[in-house]
């Protein structure tokens, strides 16, 4: 039987995480951004994000315990984020890889440059992780 994957694609708002996936990948992908869409409108609100990520979290265990091949786009600006991720790999015993974009598209969520600026100055690297 073969081992499943999951893969991590991480970068900022409007670094082409999406784009890169959808290209590149054919499985299932996941964004956190996913939970925030009603009827084809994405809301976005602060009080839902760890819905979101807890969201994101349960159908990717649950896709990879179904012996699907699983990609994640989200920011994950900080490496304990990513953690997270290897270790639902590693207890479901799957391959693991992390992809970083680098891109500037600009973000269609209009996040605020002073958000941009922070996330970009709190951004941390992840070891073996591969810059596209």
């Amino acid at each position: 039987m073969k081992r499943c994957k999951l893969t991590v694609v991480r970068g900022l708002p409007g670094s082409g995480k999406s784009t890169y996936a959808k290209t590149h990948y054919n499985c299932l992908i996941l964004e956190n951004d996913m939970f925030h869409m009603k009827n084809g409108e994405y809301r976005w609100t602060a009080t839902k994000m760890n819905d979101a990520i807890n969201w994101c979290v349960s159908m990717a265990t649950i896709a990879i315990s179904n012996g699907m091949d699983v990609v994640i786009c989200n920011t994950f600006t900080k490496k304990a984020f990513v953690d997270s991720y290897k270790k639902i790999a590693d207890i479901l015993n799957a391959d693991f890889e992390v992809v970083r974009c680098t891109g500037d598209y600009g973000n269609i969520h209009d996040v605020p440059q002073n958000v941009l600026t922070s996330m970009r100055e709190s951004f941390e690297d992840y070891e073996g992780e591969v810059l596209v």
